[in-house]
Order: C-alpha cells, then sequence, then structure tokens
C-alpha cells in the first residue's frame, strides 16, 4: 500500500435514504466520505460507540464530515459483522471492516499499482482478485499463514482485502480461511493465476451487498461539520 495515500475513516450512519428522503433513525449515525453517505448501526461491534452517539446527538442526525479512525469490529456476544450491515444472515464472516477514501489520481491508477501475485519474504501473500472484482474494480488482498493459531486447516490465512468504489471510498475488510473455522473464506492462491472465481464471487458479492445496503449520494445534503 505505499503507493496509495489513504486516510482511512471509518464511518457509521444514522439515516436511511429511500426515494431520496432521508429518515433518521435511532441506532445509526451518518458519516459522509467521497461525496457519499453511508450509515452504520451504533452497535456494541462500533469502536468509541459512545463518542458517536455523542456526535448523533450534537447533529441532530446530519451526515458529519469526518476524518477520524472509526472501526467495526467482530465482537463476543454480537451479530456478527456482515449480518450487522446486511440486516439477514451470511455464510461469511469477517473481522473488522473500514471506509476511507483514496485520491483521483490515485484511483485512476489503482488497477497497475499492485502486483497480480507475489509472496514476501516473510511468506505472506499478496494478490489481486480480478474476476469477480469489487465495485468494478481489483480487490487487493495480502495473507498471512498459519493464522488464526486455533485454526488446524494447512491453508488457514488471516487476510485483508481493499477495494474502491467509483467515487474513491476505500473498503479495507479482514477474514480467515481455514476450513474448520466459521464463516471461513476461499484459501488465497499458490500461484498467479489460480484463482476460483465462482469461490470469491459468492463473499465479495457479500461485501459488495452490504455496503450498497449502507450508501447513498450526498447530493445537496447539509452536513454538520
Amino acid at each position: 500500500m505505499k503507493s496509495i495515500k489513504l486516510i482511512i475513516t471509518y464511518i457509521l450512519t444514522s439515516i436511511f435514504y429511500a426515494n431520496g428522503v432521508c429518515a433518521e433513525t435511532s441506532n445509526d449515525i451518518s458519516i459522509s466520505i467521497s461525496g457519499e453517505t453511508i450509515r452504520i448501526p451504533l452497535t456494541e461491534n462500533l469502536y468509541k460507540k459512545d463518542t458517536y452517539q455523542a456526535l448523533k446527538q450534537e447533529c441532530g442526525g446530519k451526515p458529519i464530515a469526518f476524518s477520524e479512525v472509526i472501526i467495526l469490529n467482530s465482537v463476543p456476544g454480537t451479530s456478527p459483522i456482515l449480518e450487522t450491515l446486511l440486516d439477514q444472515n451470511s455464510n461469511f464472516r469477517i473481522t473488522q471492516i473500514g471506509f476511507g477514501f483514496i485520491a483521483e489520481e490515485e484511483l485512476v491508477e489503482w488497477p497497475n499499482k499492485h502486483p497480480r501475485f507475489e509472496v514476501s519474504r516473510r511468506g505472506n501473500k499478496i494478490f489481486l482478485v480480478d474476476t469477480p472484482g469489487l465495485f468494478g474494480n481489483e480487490v487487493k488482498v495480502t495473507c498471512r499463514a498459519n493464522l488464526p493459531i486455533y485454526s488446524n486447516d494447512d491453508n488457514s490465512y488471516a487476510c485483508l482485502g481493499i477495494g474502491v468504489r467509483p467515487s474513491g471510498m476505500i473498503i479495507d475488510f479482514s477474514f480467515f480461511t481455514g476450513k474448520d473455522l466459521k464463516g471461513h473464506w476461499p484459501k488465497p492462491p499458490d500461484m498467479e493465476m489460480e484463482f476460483d472465481d465462482f469461490s470469491w464471487s459468492e463473499p465479495l458479492s457479500v461485501i459488495e451487498k452490504s455496503i450498497e445496503n449502507r450508501v447513498y449520494s450526498l447530493e445537496e445534503e447539509v452536513l454538520c461539520n
């Protein structure tokens, strides 16, 4: 990610959008990024939940122009993150998700700035998933082997995926592989172009749907600064 200047902005929302009309809800907070507003429930999964509740009250439910890091984590005893975002069950799990933005000139170069496949000196696998992608762009994935330590699968990895929306909004998400883990993702490839498109299409479509379920165009919405 050295070539990409990320300002990670993790965002959570307080407004539903339907037919061009926003209606405040009691369990969301809205924060703007890259000309879009994203809404995510104020749940126990949210780091600094109390801070965002206070911002929501201060702004009266208006979308907030925000640049501080916000994190939505997997927390024992709470609903899985994707199920929280989708409002329905999911076969896949992620351990963390976040939202940020990328400069327009960096977005144009996004497909050309990352290797199709490589193994780092530390043994990390770094690769692009092109078909299917995410929001029409490739997904960069970095995977560390033999994690989590409680998995006995030889193909267990801890991975970070990074995708980009057309607006320039970045979505990064963490997940595990390992067939003995609930909600596991497909294993990373062992060589260039070794991809199982079908197996990757399922979890990536869930990620895409979860974001589309929560994002709307800012248009002429008045922001709370």
